[in-house]
């Protein structure tokens, strides 16, 4: 295999990808081979163990309520999958056990991962863990990769360890508590890095590591993946000329190339994407935007005044680094060039383009777009683009201290190793910080299992409408953030709940049936389906406890009946007649989601029939 020279040569001769300018200029650093990418991963992944120590091996932390939403959900997705179901679509454990369509919207990935791994018999909290420790290992690499092909070895590897620390990604997993992102999304952020800024990238044709990371990137975390989308797009805008210059020659074309790189990416995950984009009207989705994204600036200043700040930790101490860096690095950049006279290596205006965006986005400078309607308010808060502008000064640090070593600017390339080595080091205290300062011991049950569905019957109603845990626990004095995915989330409602459920959660669906004269059997779950025996001692209608949805069929006896629903509560209700019945529901794939199914399967096909095609054309070049 020929290395990134050759391949730029190749290129410049006509022989090779037009695209291969992102190493036009680079240094000769020869592929990662075998054993260095085993022994690289290797020490990836004991950071990666050393980092998720406190929550999988102490079992410490700082709790908040997402920490036990996402356990939660993990469990609800096993469930499912225990039943037979690999795709759950519905968590019936939440809302008090009347159910939410919650994996209709979130990205799938991490709970499917986790549930797979969690049926095993190691349980959840440990596989949730494995996917976590295993995918920021992951993440890190791509990091690794992407910088060896223009750098060393040792600072390849160091931009690896500070990518994999970086303050932003700690807290993400240790205040935030966004496991999702943190793991499977920051993989697929690092392999979009790695398959764009490769020394043989292509941004003049469809670019398939692009594509496969776009659709991780979706149903692993769909707001990261906007927000990396925004970000990487400036990618395209610059193209290398001859001699390693830089030119927006040939704009339309790459445009185009990056359309159909995402429109193919957005198809490999439209099996999530379609349905949750086509059933938004369904859900309470005003509690997506509000006030508080006007809050959420990085480095915030007149909006801090006018609006105040959402958290200052995440908006100006996390922050500060980058902005150093920033500065520093862009100082240095045009420095290098105007001393040396070299040409801009492309691979670097690129990236700080990149930079560009994400600083902009997640600054005051956008603040005009947060205060219109449009789907970046989906994004929800502008400090959000943090994760892509610490990923870019980490990569951008590495290669200028490539640079700085070809210029003989010692002092600078030390600085710079310095910094890069600092992120990752403030990485490694915040952790520590939020779990074992900030923090304390979690509740043990979770560790094992028992910390789940079974604290639902210690739920009692308060004077003032809310709940209260009438057990004298641990577990029932952490139950305002732990309840979680049991009271579940305000997204998630459906148009058609009314406040009047949380009476009938009270009693739950032994009480509906009670108060019917009704003896009901309980819940049988097998698959997509929900059934039950209910015994009428005279004609009534019932409430199920669960929330109308269009995609459940509801069946008496083995015959289909409308779905109707109370209009108290927005449960489903069933009108039965004297006697022993057995009803069912049925979750159903209504036209929208049979569709975005096949839009999948035909990207795979697709990808996999470009992939061999480009395959095959490399191999008859010759490189």
């Amino acid at each position: 295999m020929k290395g990134p020279v050759a391949v730029a040569q190749a290129s410049a001769d006509g022989k090779g990808d037009a695209g291969v300018a992102n190493g036009a200029v680079a240094a000769a650093h020869e592929p990662t081979g075998l054993k260095e990418g085993i022994v690289v991963f290797g020490v990836l992944l004991a950071l990666a163990l050393v980092l998720h120590f406190p929550h999988y091996g102490s079992h410490y932390g700082d709790p908040n309520f997402d920490i036990y939403l996402h356990y939660q959900w993990v469990k609800e997705f096993a469930e499912g999958v225990r039943h037979g179901w690999l795709y759950p679509r519905w968590a019936f454990f939440s809302h008090f056990g009347l159910g939410e369509p919650v994996f209709v919207f979130y990205s799938p990935l991490y709970y499917l991962l986790s549930a797979l791994l969690s049926l095993t018999g190691i349980g959840t909290w440990n596989a949730m863990h494995v996917v976590e420790v295993l995918t920021n290992a992951l993440f890190g690499f791509f990091i690794y990769l992407t910088c060896r092909s223009y750098t060393s070895f040792r600072v390849a590897l160091l931009a690896g360890f500070a990518a994999a620390a970086n303050p932003f990604l700690m807290m993400l997993h240790y205040k935030f508590q966004g496991f999702a992102w943190a793991s499977v999304g920051y993989a697929a952020h690092g392999l979009l890095l790695w398959s764009l800024f490769r020394p043989r990238a292509s941004f003049d044709r469809l670019n398939l590591p692009a594509a496969a990371a776009i659709g991780i990137a979706v149903v692993g975390h769909t707001m990261s993946t906007l927000v990396i989308l925004i970000c990487y797009s400036a990618a395209a805008l610059v193209a290398p000329g001859a001699s390693g210059r830089v030119t927006i020659g040939g704009l339309p074309r790459r445009l185009l190339a990056w359309t159909g790189t995402v429109a193919l990416g957005l198809g490999l995950g439209a099996i999530y994407l379609l349905p949750a984009l086509g059933s938004t009207s369904l859900i309470n989705t005003a509690a997506w935007t509000g006030p508080h994204i006007l809050q959420g600036f990085v480095w915030p200043t007149f909006s801090a005044v006018r609006h105040g700040v959402q958290w200052f930790s995440f908006q100006w101490p996390l922050a500060l680094p980058v902005l150093a860096l920033l500065l520093a690095q862009g100082w240095l950049f045009f420095r290098l060039k105007a001393a040396e006279g070299q040409p801009v290596r492309p691979v670097l205006i690129r990236l700080f383009l990149v930079l560009g965006v994400a600083v902009f986005f997640g600054s005051e400078l956008s603040y005009p777009l947060w205060t219109v309607e449009s789907p970046l308010l989906r994004i929800q808060l502008p400090y959000r683009f943090l994760s892509v502008a610490y990923v870019m000064v980490i990569v951008i640090g590495a290669l200028l201290i490539e640079a700085t070593q070809a210029s003989g600017r010692s002092g600078w390339r030390r600085g710079m190793a310095f910094a890069i080595a600092a992120v990752g080091v403030l990485g490694l205290f915040i952790a520590g910080k939020s779990n074992y300062l900030d923090g304390g011991p979690l509740v043990p049950a979770m560790a094992n299992d028992q910390y789940t569905f079974e604290l639902l019957p210690q739920w009692s109603r308060t004077p003032d409408g809310g709940f209260a845990c009438s057990a004298e626990t641990r577990a029932c004095r952490f139950l305002p953030l732990s309840a979680g995915s049991f009271r579940g989330t305000p997204e998630y409602e459906t148009k058609l709940l009314k406040p009047a459920y949380i009476d009938y959660a009270v009693g739950g669906f032994a009480q509906e049936c009670r108060s019917h004269q009704a003896r009901c059997g309980p819940a049988r779950y097998v698959a997509n389906t929900v059934a039950w025996s209910i015994d009428m001692s005279s004609d009534g209608s019932l409430r199920l406890p669960v929330f109308l949805w269009p995609n459940w069929s509801v069946q008496v006896d083995g015959g289909v009946e409308p779905a109707v629903h109370d209009p108290d509560t927005g449960l489903i209700l069933v009108r039965l007649g004297t006697g022993t019945h057995e009803v069912r529901l049925e979750w159903v794939d209504t036209p929208m989601f049979a569709v975005a199914r096949w839009v999948s399967i035909i990207s795979l096909v697709l990808w996999g029939c470009l992939a061999l095609a480009a395959k095959r054309r490399v191999r008859a070049g010759g490189v």
